[in-house]
């Protein structure tokens, strides 16, 4: 069973963190600065609607009340055919959604859904809040002709659900009367919350591929890596074999590389010239060959560079720390790195 600190070595905080990060920038912009802006935008809109079906209807009013002038209509009749009509128009997803009207007194000529208010003065009728509703639609009118009265109303045809609404009113002169319809703001609230999840299922999908993928990079290093370490273990232990059979050996067994700096003696070749391994690291070939074989090794190493050879044998002599000379029969090898020589082993 590995330890927690080996677990904790094997996750690539490298990898994970910048994702995180990247994950967690994505979804605070998503859902701390586009969906607020989209939910101004989407009430801005609703807005602008709102005051195009209030335009609408005002024209209505004013076509009958063309009528009224021209004399084809009593204004009673003018009237009647206007509350008759906005009456019965409905409009929205549900086709719940109306027109109503009041005077300027006020008193509330027309409302579908509130029956027991019409022809009545409802100066002091308030929401929830305490706000007299009413009131405010005829100051608003009063001041600008038109405009937007916001307040608690209740839910379309339910009475017993009180919703925040935002209406459009604009006054019609001839009559004295104003006009006005709304948007319930639960509504704008319901789209940002299915849009919310939408995103959400969005945001959490592309974590989970996101995740996914960088498990499967981390897996993929987990392998690369016990591979890695399995071929370490296993050089190792071929290197060791290696250097158990030179120590061994009772053959001279040398490494140097190209420049002819001794990297590695055997016991051997060790006691044979009299010197510790420390010592013979510092030295070079030409500095235990006899004087006139020198050029013949170094001629050997450059044909076996140029490939001109793969095997074969030189009589040289070495020369020990006590200037002795050991006369062998020397066979030269070349240690490869990358596709290329990087130093020769003799023995």
């Amino acid at each position: 069973m590995k330890s927690p600190n080996i677990w904790l070595h094997m996750i690539p905080v490298k990898i994970f963190l910048p994702v995180f990060l990247t994950l967690l920038l994505f979804v605070l912009t998503i859902f701390l600065l586009i969906l607020p802006q989209f939910e101004t935008y989407l009430i801005e809109g609703k807005r602008e609607v709102i005051l195009s079906l209030t335009e609408s209807a005002w024209s209505t009013l004013d076509a009958l009340a063309q009528k009224e002038r021209e004399g084809q209509l009593t204004r009673q009749q003018a009237q009647a055919q206007a509350i008759t009509l906005l009456r019965q128009i409905r409009y929205g997803p549900e086709s719940k959604d109306y027109f109503w009207i009041n005077d300027m007194q006020p008193r509330l000529i027309v409302h579908p859904y509130r029956p027991d208010l019409e022809g009545k003065d409802v100066a002091g009728f308030k929401d929830p809040s305490g706000k007299q509703l009413f009131v405010e639609v005829v100051n608003s009118v009063k001041t600008n002709g038109a405009g937007y009265v916001d307040y608690q109303w209740q839910w379309k045809d339910d009475p017993d659900r009180i919703v925040p609404k935002i209406s459009y009113v604009k006054g019609f002169d001839p009559w004295g009367w104003i006009i006005g319809t709304g948007i319930y703001v639960e509504d704008v609230r319901n789209e940002i919350a299915a849009i919310t999840r939408k995103l959400f299922l969005i945001c959490l999908l592309i974590t989970a591929i996101i995740v996914g993928l960088c498990v499967y990079v981390v897996l993929q290093g987990v392998r690369v890596e016990r591979k890695s370490r399995k071929a370490e273990k296993a050089l190792r232990k071929s290197e060791e074999k290696y250097r158990l059979l030179a120590e061994t050996a009772g053959e001279f067994i040398l490494t140097a590389d190209l420049g002819g700096h001794i990297t590695y003696a055997n016991k051997a070749w060790q006691e044979a010239g009299h010197l510790s391994a420390a010592e013979i690291e510092k030295l070079n070939i030409s500095d235990i060959l006899s004087a006139r074989h020198r050029q013949a090794y170094e001629r050997m190493l450059q044909r076996r560079v140029d490939g001109e050879i793969r095997r074969h044998l030189q009589e040289l002599e070495f020369t020990t720390s006590d200037q002795d000379r050991i006369p062998v029969e020397m066979s030269l090898s070349l240690i490869w790195e990358d596709g290329r020589p990087a130093g020769t082993q003799c023995h």
